[in-house]
């Protein structure tokens, strides 16, 4: 009686470090095509909620004589303290989730209060240009500000309005700051503060910014950002008006 030889059916170790070999090779390619799809979702969707905001803020302004919410409101609306410019837009809109975005390093910030460093977390992942809302005239150091409408802006398509922020405080942000800090050029009344810069890289090298006029882009950053003040195409206040 012949005996059968027994054939075996499974890979031997060559064949299986050659698929290892193959599927490192791939995933080696395919991960960074993941992680850049991922990153530019993150901005699609950032930029998505800050058109939202920004028309948030219009309908705000169209309510009360084409006037931006304040920075801080002296009303309480339930919670102990005063109104944020972002917190008075939710009847707008009607979600906080707007107000957060997945690519932040931190999500929201704390609002000290006496002795406690967070006496209020604020669920904000943006800032706004609180030269639209107290605004002065480029030769004060931010003396004798002046409560300015929407209305006042000759180019609300070149005006920041609102822009992502990681910092750990962030109702309000100061361009002459940016200016100085960030790109070198520091004006008058202009000043070195800890963690002003935090914003500025959120998306590829980048921010997504919303204008006065309710569209939103992504811009380069810091480049991007430079004040029209600081020899940039980027304009904060009214002041920046007509060909100035």
């Amino acid at each position: 009686m012949v005996s059968k030889s027994r054939t075996s059916a499974g890979f031997t170790l060559v064949e299986l470090l050659v698929v290892i070999a193959i599927v490192a090779i791939l995933a080696a390619i395919l991960l960074p095509v993941f992680a850049q799809a991922r990153v530019q979702a993150y901005t699609a969707s950032c930029l998505s909620n800050l058109r939202q905001l920004a028309t948030a803020s219009l309908m705000y302004a169209q309510d009360y004589d084409e006037a931006l919410p304040g920075v801080f409101l002296n009303y309480d609306i339930g919670e102990g303290f005063q109104t944020t410019y972002l917190q008075a837009l939710v009847p707008y809109h009607k979600s906080v989730v707007l107000g957060q975005c997945r690519a932040a390093a931190q999500h929201g910030y704390c609002w000290p209060a006496g002795t406690d460093p967070c006496a209020r977390y604020l669920p904000w992942d943006y800032t706004v240009n609180i030269s639209l809302i107290f605004s002065v005239s480029p030769t004060s150091s931010y003396a004798g500000t002046v409560w300015r409408t929407i209305a006042e802006l000759n180019r609300p398509a070149e005006t920041l309005l609102l822009t992502d922020h990681d910092g750990v405080w962030r109702p309000y942000m100061r361009w002459r700051h940016f200016d100085c800090e960030v790109a070198g050029i520091c004006l008058q009344g202009a000043h070195n503060r800890l963690g002003e810069r935090e914003f500025y890289r959120r998306h590829r090298e980048g921010v997504n910014v919303a204008f006065a006029d309710g569209h939103t882009k992504w811009v380069r950053s810091p480049a991007g950002l430079v004040s029209v003040d600081a020899g940039g195409t980027m304009r904060y206040t009214p002041y920046h008006l007509g060909g100035n």
